[in-house]
């Protein structure tokens, strides 16, 4: 609130919050995992409005499923490519501990929020 009261509008807040590289990194890995708990949400949402429909997708989620979104999360988080574009070092080359530190944190953080 106090950020926001300091600048002109959100779209400063913005620009201001995604100039810090670390906060780039946590904004995309988050849209990464979140693209297939969106789908999923966005399917169960149009299935759960027919009610014939509804036992369809209900016997789906529990016979196999479920579990489908989790998955596909767990494939984002060990994609070189996804990490990659998320800004992780993908070679020691030219690192310092404390870029390594940095990505081991953020890993272990966004492996976390990708499974709760």
């Amino acid at each position: 609130r106090m950020l926001r009261n300091c600048c002109q509008n959100v779209m400063v807040v913005t620009m201001i919050l995604l100039e810090e590289s670390r906060n780039r990194m946590v904004v995309d890995i988050v849209l990464a995992i979140c693209s297939p708990v969106e789908e999923w949400h966005q399917v169960q949402n149009v299935e759960l409005r027919d009610t014939i429909r509804t036992e369809a997708w209900v016997r789906n989620q529990v016979e196999h499923d479920f579990m489908a979104h989790l998955h596909k999360i767990l494939k984002i988080l060990r994609s070189t490519v996804t990490l990659n574009v998320c800004g992780f070092l993908m070679s020691n080359k030219g690192t310092t501990e404390a870029d390594i530190v940095r990505d081991d944190e953020l890993a272990d953080k966004f492996g976390e929020v990708g499974l709760n």
